[in-house]
């Protein structure tokens, strides 16, 4: 048995009624079976999976799911015995599918702090390494979930 925790995952209500429609003939209770969804909470806008155990804060049904479609979608979880808490949102960007994930001990920013106290007295170095190190931990603009322009996303994934 693993080490279980709290996971949320949200998508734009558009990519779930899309996703919905398409791969589940619109039975909610099938797609909530299908990715082991303890509750599916709609909004307005948002629509957010939860689930209470999930094992290592990896939901594979429905994180690979989503992959599948290309569908952006925001995670946060809770801490476990071997992990810390934290989120990642993964979005298409410049028609890349991309994620980003910051833990709440933010270790990129650690990793760096030896190198930044070495090159204190080389700016050249010093600049190229912050640089370095900002795309790291922040490699695209995290925008909030939207309905897409003109994606079919089923069709074209």
């Amino acid at each position: 048995m693993g080490d279980r925790t709290y996971v949320e995952i949200t998508i734009h209500k558009y990519y779930y009624n899309q996703l919905l429609s398409e791969s589940f003939a619109g039975d909610e209770k099938k797609l909530e079976e299908e990715v082991g969804a303890d509750d599916i909470d709609e909004g307005d806008d948002l629509v957010h999976f939860q689930c209470h155990e999930v094992n290592y804060a990896t939901w594979d049904s429905l994180e690979n799911l989503l992959r599948e479609h290309n569908i952006e979608f925001n995670k946060l979880w809770a801490a476990g015995g071997d992990y810390e808490a934290g989120e990642s949102w993964t979005r298409n960007v410049n028609g890349k599918y991309m994620e980003h994930e910051l833990s709440d001990k933010g270790i990129a920013i650690q990793t760096y702090t030896n190198s930044l106290v070495a090159n204190l007295d080389n700016p050249e170095k010093l600049k190229e390494l912050i640089l370095k190190m900002d795309a790291e931990v922040n490699p695209f603009e995290i925008k909030p979930l939207t309905q897409p322009q003109s994606i079919d996303f089923i069709k074209n994934a």
